[in-house]
């Protein structure tokens, strides 16, 4: 359920142009778009859109995370992806289903205007196709990831993502509670918890009272995540 829907401030203008999909679009395709936006409010696990529905808006986040997972009816079934500030989402169709993970805001865009707007313009085609091109490449490593690389190296890789340290020693917070980067990873909680047992064989300890994992060396995780004699 929508908590509040109001006009686009000046601030949210600036945060949507930073969004990888407008940086594609020139500035008056931006513009309009932006015009026409609405901000929604939301809870944490209200739903944006359900798999299969209609789609007739699209939404960038401003502020929060936005889950995206295949829906069975019952059950997260398969987390597909966790996206937060910037993210653009259902900008085409609604093949999965997308719920708010935190107090989020998102702009909602009205999807005829998209519509028309890609109609009369064979640019913003090429710009979208590309971006959803990037996407697909994305899905692919990730599905690749979850076929070639062990449990604990798919945990090691996720954290590398959460550091710009290139190497030494990093402290290093999971943005989420576990479960749902477990969900995320493709993993049962009690995979996860022995994925994260085994990374502390490469220099992973979790210390509880502080609620972070220190990498002891980043470059010898790194090499641990290529590595294709790690144990499963």
């Amino acid at each position: 359920m929508t908590k509040e829907t109001v006009p686009c401030a000046p601030g949210d203008f600036s945060q949507m142009r930073e969004s990888p999909l407008f940086s594609r679009f020139d500035e008056g395709a931006v513009g309009r778009l932006i015009s026409a936006a609405a901000i929604q409010h939301h809870e944490a696990g209200e739903l944006l859109f359900r798999r299969g529905e209609a789609a007739d808006r699209f939404f960038v986040v401003i502020e929060g995370h936005v889950i995206l997972y295949l829906d069975t009816g019952d059950d997260r079934s398969s987390v597909a992806d966790i996206v937060g500030p910037g993210s653009a989402i259902g900008e085409g169709a609604y093949p999965i289903t997308a719920e708010t993970l935190d107090r989020t805001r998102v702009a909602a865009i009205p999807g005829d205007m998209f519509q028309q707007m890609l109609e009369n313009r064979f640019d913003l085609v090429l710009a979208l196709l590309g971006e959803m091109s990037l996407k697909l490449r994305i899905l692919v490593r990730r599905i690749t990831d979850l076929k070639m690389r062990t449990t604990a190296q798919r945990f090691a890789a996720y954290l590398l993502t959460l550091t710009d340290a290139e190497d030494g020693e990093v402290d290093v917070r999971l943005p989420f509670e576990k479960r749902i980067v477990a969900d995320t990873l493709g993993m049962k909680p009690e995979t996860l918890s022995r994925a994260i047992a085994k990374v502390q064989n490469v220099g992973v300890r979790y210390h509880r009272a502080a609620d972070v994992f220190r990498v002891r060396d980043v470059r010898a995780l790194r090499t641990f995540c290529e590595s294709t004699e790690a144990e499963a």
